[in-house]
């Protein structure tokens, strides 16, 4: 190994590590193109090259005042990574590297590697190296009395290493339709504990090596004895593009109708909603992450589709899987709330944090379908990482947190089974809290109406009866990398467009406040300046542009029209998403007495020996004559005025003025 010498000592990229008193890492391409025999060596037979070159090059460091250490060499960066299922009998003892996300992280403890024992006839030491998963003890004593057990170890003299168990497992991105993700156990040792957190995305180099199972004395397991670990998702989300590729994105990035190529590519198999996939491609892009007076304020878009079955909100949630660099789909029926944030379970009388879908799409999208299929319980525990993006934990001692910056697209049925326009979400999907409606950006009712020309193109698109005559669209891959490109943008909004939403907002506020009832919030204008910079990352826009915060505008109106709107008197009212009382129904609770004055003045009613009155059922058919009020609605309005104690009620359901 003499030749390594120039490779250690010459070269200005590695000699301040050889000064420095942390651990020596190497990248293998400088170390092949240096000398390609030891690199392939290392491949082959990793224990006995780093040992030698240990020895060999690297000096100890005193890490505790008279307590000296041998430094680690770790070796980053191998030429060509290998799949965690493509792991085989082959490739142990030998050094890879994988690609991978964290699944599952133990709490670190403390294991013994090199164990002294002392004999009970003589009272010798002798020190083992523990290189396994089993306790290896001394065959015999190393003095002349030849003792062959009760040997005692001595955990005190004993040298002692960090230790951390951790799983591995395959990207959801990347793995083949229909197949199970497989895991890979890991082992951090050293400096490289607390390195990585349960869903990150990491790249990791070490030696497989084996550790027998409980099945039987033949059967072994394998494992991964990590040598270096780096996360990949803490800024920014990596795809491999060539020249070519960023040359074309630029090209479409310049269309004038790249927001329409962009819209007819996604899902192109439905066809139709395109407010829905403007806002879904919203989600996909997002806006920018950044801090506010210290605080970290999402850049993420959280969308929601929420209508009638089989108008494609599946379809579309998978379609945004896939394209998305970092997609997880997962749906409501059999999730459980730690499902979805993380859960602390106890394995092998050790405590293991386990990510859920949210801490698996972090820097990505989860696509959640069925919604409303969740119990209560469960969605209730998604509420501080949709706004928050952070997954708290706090159970068995331990207090953590898990990253979940990741958009959730969503899709939700009615509990009923057909959407009821005359109810609100809230009532049209059973325990959906107003307070979890609050923290989607966009809501979009989707309801299946029947329309001739709509029916006729929706069957030609998906019986593919107008290939001819379909707008112009990009493939499913060169979208992807499209929307992974432009997570390299930041666009900033100048002031003049801040301005033209800040006078949005106030007009909006100012018309409810005329009006009378809820107004927008601060948090739907938050909402607008994320949107904002999602179209603006759509055009590949460094600084967004009026056209940006205009159009972001006109598809917020859409959202509000069709979901704010009271359907029983066609005005705007955010009581409709907060699952308040519309203002309709508290005017006509307050004017239920008035009412019932005129029907006693015009001769209706009935009386009898305390006075006149008029039964519930005369006075619903009465509220619902000459009006679009349905029974429940005339219902809820005489028992709230009956509430407030505006009405009377006495024996056999006849009502009466106060």
């Amino acid at each position: 190994m003499n030749e390594l010498y120039d490779f250690f000592y010459d070269g200005d990229k590695y000699e301040k590590q050889l000064r420095a008193s942390g651990d020596y890492v190497i990248d293998f391409y400088d170390l092949y193109l240096y000398n390609a025999d030891v690199a392939m060596a290392l491949l082959n037979d990793p224990k006995k090259v780093i040992e030698t070159i240990k020895g060999e090059y690297l000096p100890e460091k005193e890490v505790l005042p008279g307590v000296i250490v041998s430094r680690e060499l770790r070796v980053k960066n191998l030429v060509e990574p290998i799949n965690i299922r493509d792991i085989e009998s082959i490739h142990i003892n030998k050094f890879i590297q994988v690609e991978c996300i964290v699944v599952t992280a133990s709490i670190p403890e403390s294991t013994i590697t090199e164990a002294v024992y002392e004999c009970p006839k003589c009272g010798a030491r002798t020190t083992v190296t523990q290189i396994g998963f089993e306790e290896e003890k001394p065959f015999q004593c190393v003095k002349p009395c030849y003792n062959k057990r009760g040997f005692k170890l001595l955990v005190d003299e004993s040298e002692k290493e960090d230790t951390q168990i951790i799983t591995l497992q395959e990207r959801p991105e990347e793995l083949p339709p229909g197949e199970i993700p497989e895991p890979l156990t890991a082992i951090l040792r050293g400096t490289l504990t607390r390195a990585v957190t349960p869903g990150d995305r990491v790249k990791a180099t070490g030696i497989i090596i084996m550790k027998k199972t409980k099945r039987s004395g033949l059967d072994y397991m394998k494992i991964l004895q990590v040598n270096h670990i780096e996360a990949l998702n803490r800024n920014h989300v990596e795809m491999s593009l060539t020249d070519e590729d960023e040359h074309e994105i630029m090209e479409l990035s310049q269309r004038p109708d790249v927001e329409s190529v962009l819209i007819n590519s996604f899902a192109p198999g439905i066809y139709g909603w395109w407010s829905v996939k403007q806002g879904l491609l919203t989600g996909l892009f997002g806006g920018v992450r950044k801090k506010k007076g210290g605080i970290w304020v999402r850049g993420d878009n959280h969308i929601l589709m929420a209508g009638d079955p089989g108008t494609g909100k599946t379809v579309m949630l998978q379609f945004a899987k896939e394209v998305s660099p970092r997609g997880v789909y997962d749906t409501g029926r059999g999730v459980t709330g730690v499902g979805l944030t993380a859960a602390l379970k106890k394995e092998d009388d050790r405590f293991v944090l386990a990510a859920g879908s949210m801490a698996l799409a972090d820097m990505g999208v989860l696509c959640l379908d069925e919604f409303e299929k969740m119990n209560k319980e469960d969605r209730e525990v998604i509420h501080v990482p949709l706004e928050q993006q952070i997954i708290p934990i706090s159970k068995g001692g331990l207090k953590t947190t898990l990253n979940s910056r990741c958009a959730v697209l969503g899709a939700c049925n009615p509990t009923e089974g057909r959407y009821n326009t005359y109810l609100t979400i809230p009532q049209n999907v059973k325990d959906f809290p107003p307070s979890l409606l609050s923290r989607f950006d966009l809501i979009f009712i989707m309801v299946d109406r029947v329309n001739a020309e709509q029916d006729e193109r929706m069957a030609n698109r998906m019986l593919g009866l107008d290939e001819d005559d379909r707008p112009p669209m990009i493939p499913m891959e060169f979208l992807k990398k499209y929307i992974a490109y432009s997570k390299n943008v930041k666009p900033k909004i100048p002031r003049e467009v801040k301005k033209h939403l800040k006078e949005y907002y106030k007009r909006k506020r100012k018309e409810k406040q005329n009006e009378g009832g809820i107004q927008l919030t601060p948090r739907q204008l938050e909402s607008l300046e994320r949107l904002t910079e999602a179209r603006a990352r759509m055009h590949l826009r460094a600084e967004a542009s009026m056209e940006d915060a205009e159009k972001t505008i006109e598809l917020f109106e859409i959202y509000v029209n069709e979901t704010w709107k009271d359907p029983y008197t066609g005005k705007i009212d955010l009581n409709v998403l907060e699952g308040l009382p519309p203002d309709s129904r508290n005017l006509q609770v307050e004017a239920l007495p008035s009412f019932i004055q005129y029907l006693q003045e015009t001769g209706k009613g009935e009386e009898d020996l305390q006075g006149w009155y008029i039964s519930r059922g005369d006075l619903v058919d009465a509220i619902m004559d000459g009006s679009n009020i349905d029974r429940g609605r005339a219902n809820d309005i005489i028992q709230i005025a009956s509430d407030k104690d505006l009405i009377w009620f006495s024996a056999f359901d006849k009502i009466r003025q106060p």
